[in-house]
C-alpha cells in the first residue's frame, strides 16, 4: 500500500514544531498548549482555518473569563472545575462553537485548578500559548494555502469513468435478450452518487480556499467542474431512464435493425462525452466536426424513429423515442459544458 504524506500533514508538523520554538523563545513553560492548538486551528481550508480560529478565541476567552472566577473563588476546587467545564460545554454548545469545546474545556482546566497565588499568571501564559498556536496555524494556512484542485480533477475525472462504464453497459443492453440486474443498476447508480457526494466536498473545500471566491457570480474552471459535476448527476437520471425503456420496448425480431441503429446512435453520444469531458478537464482539443457528426446521426434516427412511431399500431415504438430524445438531453448538458468553457476561455484571454 503506498501512502504520500499530504500538504495538511506537512503543516501540521511544522505548525506544531514553530509552536514549541516560540512558545520556548518567550520563556513559557511547556508549550504543548500551543501546539496543542496549532493543530486545532490547521483546517483544510482557509474559510474554516479562519472561522475555527475565531470560534476558539471566542470560546478560549469564555473558558478563562469562568476559569479565572473559579480559581478566585474556589481556589482549584475539584468539584468547582467540573460544574465550571459543564457550564462551559453547553455555552459553546448554544453558541454554536462545538469544534471548541475541547481547547476551551482545556483552558478551563489549566487556568482552574490553579492556586489563587500564582492563577494570574497561569492564565496569562495558558492565554499567551493558546494564541501563539492560533497564529502559528493561521500563518501558515495563509502563506500556503490548501490547494484541492488537482484532487477535485481527479475526483471528477473517476465520476465521470465511473458513469460513462455504466453507460456503456446500460445502452449494450439493447443489443441483449438479458438485461442488467435492479440490484446491479441499484448498486452502480448507488456508486455514482457517492462518487458524486465526494466530488463536492472536494470542490466546497477548494472554493473555500480562496477568500471572496463567489460560485455563483465566479466564471472560472471551478464554475466548470461544479457544472460538470451536476451535468453527470442529470445524466444519471437520464441514464436510468434510457435503460427502463431499453427493458420495456419491443425485443423480438422485427425491432432487431432498429435497436442496432440506436445503439450505434447511443454509443456516439458515449464516445463524445468522453471527448467532451476531457476537453473540460484537461483541456484536450474537442474537434469542431464532432458537432455536425452528431446532428447529422441525430437527424438520422430522429427519422427512423419517427417513420416507425406513425406507422406504430401500439405504443411499443414510443421506448424507442423515448430511448433518442433522453440521449439527446445527455448531449445537450454535455455541449452546454463546451460552450461555457469557450465563454471561460474567451474571458481569459482577454484579461491576458
Amino acid at each position: 500500500m503506498k501512502i504520500k504524506l499530504g500538504m495538511r500533514t506537512l503543516k501540521t508538523g511544522l505548525g506544531i514544531y514553530l509552536a514549541f520554538f516560540i512558545s520556548n523563545l518567550m520563556g513559557l513553560e511547556k508549550g504543548a498548549l500551543a501546539a496543542i492548538t496549532a493543530v486545532v486551528g490547521m483546517q483544510p481550508s482557509l474559510k474554516s482555518s479562519i472561522k475555527t480560529i475565531k470560534n476558539q478565541l471566542l470560546a478560549t476567552i469564555i473558558g478563562c473569563i469562568i476559569a479565572l472566577f473559579v480559581a478566585y473563588y474556589f481556589q482549584g476546587n475539584l468539584v468547582a472545575v467540573a460544574l465550571a467545564a459543564m457550564i462551559t460545554i453547553w455555552l459553546c454548545v448554544y453558541l454554536g462553537w462545538q469544534d471548541s469545546i475541547i481547547l476551551s474545556v482545556i483552558t478551563l482546566i489549566l487556568v482552574g485548578e490553579a492556586t489563587r497565588g500564582d492563577f494570574f499568571t497561569v492564565a496569562q501564559n495558558r492565554i499567551t500559548m493558546i494564541f501563539i498556536g492560533l497564529s502559528v496555524a493561521f500563518a501558515l494556512n495563509l502563506l500556503i494555502p490548501p490547494k484541492h484542485t488537482s484532487r477535485l480533477i481527479e475526483k471528477v475525472d473517476e465520476l465521470r469513468q465511473t458513469f460513462e462504464i455504466f453507460y456503456h453497459q446500460c445502452i449494450d443492453d439493447i443489443l441483449k435478450s438479458v438485461f442488467l440486474s435492479r440490484e446491479e443498476v441499484k448498486s452502480r447508480t448507488q456508486k455514482i452518487k457517492n462518487l458524486m457526494e465526494e466530488a463536492r466536498a472536494i470542490y466546497v473545500l477548494s472554493i473555500d480556499s480562496k477568500l471572496g471566491y463567489d460560485e455563483y457570480k465566479e466564471k472560472d474552471t471551478y464554475f466548470l467542474f461544479r457544472k460538470s459535476i451536476n451535468a453527470i448527476q442529470s445524466n444519471l437520471e437520464r441514464l436510468l431512464e434510457i435503460h427502463r425503456s431499453i427493458v420495456l420496448a419491443p425485443n423480438d425480431e422485427a425491432h432487431v435493425e432498429i435497436r442496432e441503429i440506436i445503439h450505434d446512435y447511443l454509443t456516439s453520444i458515449f464516445i463524445y462525452h468522453q471527448k467532451i469531458y476531457d476537453h473540460i478537464l484537461f483541456g484536450k482539443p474537442l474537434e469542431e466536426r464532432i458537432k455536425n457528426e452528431f446532428a447529422e446521426k441525430e437527424k438520422l434516427v430522429e427519422t427512423r424513429i419517427l417513420t416507425m412511431v406513425n406507422h406504430a399500431q401500439d405504443l411499443g415504438p414510443l421506448h424507442y423515442y423515448n430511448m433518442v430524445a433522453e440521449g439527446q438531453r445527455i448531449m445537450n448538458k454535455a455541449w452546454s459544458l463546451v460552450e461555457d468553457k469557450e465563454r471561460f476561455d474567451i474571458q481569459v484571454e482577454k484579461k491576458v
